[in-house]
């Protein structure tokens, strides 16, 4: 109860403390670092895909440095497949899509994010798009699974699936 009293019979006293108060605290905050943590260059090491690690590589243009290592051996590869629904809306559009992935412009598209395509040896031999064939990584010796082997992984993986990763899978 004193310092009510204090306060009462010398107000200018406790304007002043309050106004230094003030004026100090906003010294300490701009004079506080805003980044408390040192610089550090963690190293990361992805295992992916080359042609998304080599798109990346390049999108990315050196921030972070990405290194694309193919291993000389152990090479795993994937096959994608196309197929155009029977009950698709627009079967003729579906078509025409097609047409177009499988056309030396689609087939472009797919060697710019370093995609083996499916037309290699032709495009090679035709010499189209042989500066985006130049830089295809080396994939000689690699192991496609069989029908056999994918349908087996698919389905341990779907059974494994909400457990490892907390997802539900249906």
């Amino acid at each position: 109860m004193w310092i009510v009293r204090l306060a009462l019979r010398r107000p200018y006293t406790f304007i002043v403390m309050g106004l230094v108060i003030i004026m100090l605290g906003v010294a300490a905050i701009r004079r506080t670092p805003t980044d408390i943590f040192p610089n550090i260059d963690i190293p990361v090491v992805s295992v992916v895909w080359t042609y998304n690690g080599l798109a990346d590589k390049d999108s990315l243009k050196g921030n972070p440095s990405i290194e694309v290592v193919v291993p000389t051996s152990g090479r795993f590869g994937g096959m994608y497949v196309q197929a155009i629904s029977k009950y698709a809306p627009h079967p003729n559009a579906a078509k025409l899509w097609m047409e177009y992935l499988y056309s030396d412009e689609g087939q472009a598209g797919w060697l710019k994010g370093y995609c083996h395509t499916t037309r290699l040896d032709d495009l090679k031999a035709r010499k189209v798009s042989s500066d985006l064939i130049a830089k295809l990584p080396d994939i000689t010796g690699a192991v496609y699974p069989t029908s056999a082997q994918a349908a087996k992984a698919k389905d341990l993986i779907t059974k494994q699936w909400d457990t490892v990763v907390g997802a539900n899978v249906k």
